[in-house]
C-alpha cells in the first residue's frame, strides 16, 4: 500500500513561547542585515543621466543600446562608458562619460539636424519662389541644403494671386510642396451698336454693354439679346487677368424674301491660295461658295446681303461658274480679271461687275503682302462704285430658311473633313453646340478672319458633288463645273448630317436643295457655306 501523505497546519498559538521569541529575534536580525547591504550598495552606486534635443534619441553605452532619452542609468562602482546618441536625420553625438560612486554624471546631447530638400511645383509652372526672403528660382525647382524647421515661402506668377505659406522641412528629409496658383479674374467688356442690349454670361444676366464684367477665367458662354435684333452667342475662352473687349455687330432679323423683304446681294471672288490666308470679310458673308480653280487650289465666292464688312479680300479673278452662281442671286460681281469663259459668262448673264483689271474703282492694294495677294475691296465702297446697279433687288436663290429654334433630328456627327484632291487643301467643319454653328479649319488649323482674328463660322454647310472636267485646249488647266443637272448633297445643319440632292434645271434657274424624300431642305438663318466638290471629292466624319 502506498504511503499516505497528510498536511499539518501550524499556528503561533500552537508553538511554545520560547520558540516564538527565537523566531522574532531572527527576523530582526535579517532586517538589520538587509539595511546594511543597502547602505553598502548606495555607497558604491554611480548614476548617468542622458538628455537630448530632440528627445527620444537612441542611447548606446559601449556599443550596447541602453534606451532612449531622457534616460537614467545606474552602475556599481567607478566606470568609463563611451556614450553615443543617435536620432534620425541628425548627426550622431558621442563622448566618454566618467562615472563615480555616489555621483550623477549628466550628459546633454544637442543633436545637429541634417539639412533637407524642398521640391516646389506649381500649376501652372513658372512661378517665382522666395524662401525666407531669398529668391530661389522658378518652379518647378528642387532646393537642396534647406535647414530643418519651418520656413516662409512666397510664390508669384503674372496674372495669378501671390501665394504665401509655411513649409516644414524634417531633418534630412525631402518635402514636396505643390501649389495650385489662384488665377486673377478676367474682365470682359461688350461693345455693340445697341445700348439697350442685355448681356448674359453662362445664362446669367450681367448688365448691359460697355460695362466691365469681372469673370472667373475659363470658358464662358456670352449671349447678347436686344429687341428687334438676332441674338448673338459665342463660347469665349478667357485667360487669368485678361482684359478683353468683344465688338459685336448685332444683326436685324433675317430677311424673309418670300414675305416681301428685299435684299441687294453683292458677290466678291476671294482667293484661297496659301499666301492669301487669313482672308478678310468671309466671316460676314451670308453665302460662301468654295470650289476648285486651277492646280487643286480652291477659291471662294462670297455673297453679302445683310452685312457690309469694310475689308474683303484678297480679290482674285473670276471663273464662269462663279459668274453663274452670282447670277442665281442677281448679285453684281466684284473681281480682278477673269478667264475667257468667265468674261463670256458675264456677257451672257449681263451681270453687273467691278473689275480692277479694267480700271474700275472700289479697290486698293496693301503693302504687307506681295501681289497678287494684296488686292481688297469693301462692300460699301463696291456698292458706291456700282451705283444704282448695286441696289437692284436680288434673292437668296434656292436657299430656304427655318426658325433656328426648330432643330433637325438625328445623331450628332463628328468633325466633317472635305478633301478636294490635294493633301494640302482640306477643309474641316466641327460643330459647336453652344452657338449651333460650325467652325472651319484649313489643313487641320483654325481658319481665321484677318480683321477679327476669330475662326470662321457657318450656320449651315452644304456639300454638293458636281461633275467637273478640264476645259479642252485650255493651257492654264482650268476647270469647268456642270451648271445644269443634279447630284448628291450632304447638309450639315443643327449638328446632324442630312442626305439629299441638289438640282438646277437651267442656266437661269436657281439651284434647289432637297432631302432624299423630296422635301425642300430648310436651313438656319445665318451664314451658309456651299462646298462644291468634284465627283472624286471625299467627305469623312471623325
Amino acid at each position: 500500500m502506498a504511503p499516505r501523505i497528510g498536511t499539518t497546519r501550524l499556528t503561533l498559538a500552537a508553538l511554545p513561547d520560547s520558540l516564538i521569541r527565537r523566531a522574532a529575534l531572527a527576523a530582526t536580525a535579517l532586517t538589520m542585515l538587509a539595511g546594511a547591504v543597502g547602505v553598502i550598495a548606495w555607497s558604491t552606486m554611480a548614476t548617468l543621466r542622458v538628455d537630448s534635443n530632440p528627445p527620444g534619441a537612441d542611447v548606446f553605452a559601449d556599443g550596447n543600446h541602453v534606451g532612449r532619452t531622457p534616460l537614467l542609468l545606474n552602475t556599481m562602482g567607478s566606470a568609463t562608458w563611451h556614450v553615443r546618441v543617435i536620432a534620425p536625420g541628425h548627426a550622431p553625438w558621442e563622448t566618454d562619460a566618467q562615472l563615480h560612486p555616489r555621483n550623477t554624471t549628466q550628459l546633454f546631447a544637442s543633436l545637429v539636424a541634417f539639412p533637407g530638400t524642398l521640391v516646389l511645383e506649381t500649376d501652372p509652372p513658372g512661378a517665382a519662389a522666395v524662401l525666407d526672403s531669398e529668391d530661389v528660382g522658378q518652379t518647378p525647382i528642387t532646393i537642396d541644403n534647406v535647414a530643418a524647421g519651418v520656413h516662409h515661402l512666397q510664390l508669384s506668377l503674372d496674372d495669378y494671386a501671390d501665394w504665401n505659406g509655411a513649409v516644414r522641412i524634417a531633418p534630412g528629409a525631402t518635402a514636396t510642396q505643390r501649389v495650385a496658383m489662384g488665377p486673377l479674374p478676367a474682365r470682359l467688356t461688350i461693345s455693340t451698336q445697341v445700348p439697350a442690349a442685355a448681356v448674359l454670361v453662362d445664362g446669367t444676366p450681367r448688365g448691359g454693354p460697355e460695362a466691365e464684367i469681372e469673370l472667373e477665367p475659363g470658358q464662358r458662354v456670352i449671349r447678347i439679346e436686344a429687341d428687334g435684333y438676332r441674338p448673338w452667342q459665342r463660347m469665349v475662352e478667357l485667360g487669368p487677368n485678361e482684359r478683353r473687349t468683344l465688338e459685336v455687330d448685332l444683326q436685324r432679323p433675317w430677311p424673309d424674301v418670300a414675305d416681301g423683304d428685299s435684299i441687294s446681294p453683292l458677290a466678291v471672288v476671294v482667293e484661297n491660295e496659301e499666301h492669301a490666308r487669313p482672308q478678310s470679310g468671309l466671316d460676314r458673308a451670308d453665302v460662301v461658295y468654295e470650289a476648285l480653280a486651277e492646280g487643286g487650289i480652291t477659291r471662294f465666292l462670297a455673297i453679302f446681303a445683310t452685312q457690309e464688312p469694310d475689308v474683303v479680300g484678297p480679290v482674285r479673278s473670276a471663273r464662269d461658274y462663279f459668274v453663274e452662281w452670282a447670277h442665281e442671286y442677281r448679285a453684281p460681281l466684284v473681281h480682278i480679271g477673269a478667264s475667257p469663259q468667265g468674261f463670256a459668262a458675264l456677257a451672257a448673264t449681263q451681270t453687273p461687275d467691278l473689275d480692277e483689271a479694267r480700271g474700275h474703282p472700289g479697290f486698293w492694294r496693301t503693302k504687307d503682302r506681295a501681289a497678287p495677294h494684296n488686292a481688297y475691296t469693301s462692300v460699301g465702297g463696291a456698292r458706291a462704285a456700282l451705283g444704282a446697279k448695286a441696289e437692284e433687288a436680288g434673292t437668296f436663290s434656292g436657299l430656304l430658311y427655318k426658325g433656328n429654334s426648330l432643330k433637325k433630328a438625328g445623331d450628332l456627327e463628328g468633325e466633317a473633313t472635305i478633301s478636294f484632291g490635294r493633301a494640302d487643301y482640306t477643309a474641316s467643319w466641327s460643330y459647336d453646340p453652344v452657338s449651333n454653328e460650325y467652325l472651319r479649319s484649313m489643313n487641320g488649323a483654325p481658319h481665321l478672319d484677318a480683321q477679327s482674328g476669330e475662326q470662321l463660322r457657318a450656320s449651315n454647310v452644304l456639300i454638293a458633288w458636281v461633275d467637273s472636267w478640264l476645259i479642252p485646249g485650255d493651257s492654264a488647266g482650268r476647270l469647268q463645273f456642270a451648271q445644269v443637272g443634279s447630284g448628291r448633297l450632304v447638309a450639315l445643319v443643327d449638328g446632324v448630317a442630312v442626305e439629299g440632292t441638289w438640282t438646277k434645271d437651267s442656266f437661269d434657274s436657281s439651284t434647289t436643295y432637297k432631302t432624299l424624300d423630296g422635301t425642300p431642305l430648310t436651313l438656319n438663318a445665318g451664314t451658309t457655306w456651299i462646298e462644291v466638290i468634284p465627283a472624286t471629292g471625299r467627305l469623312s466624319f471623325g
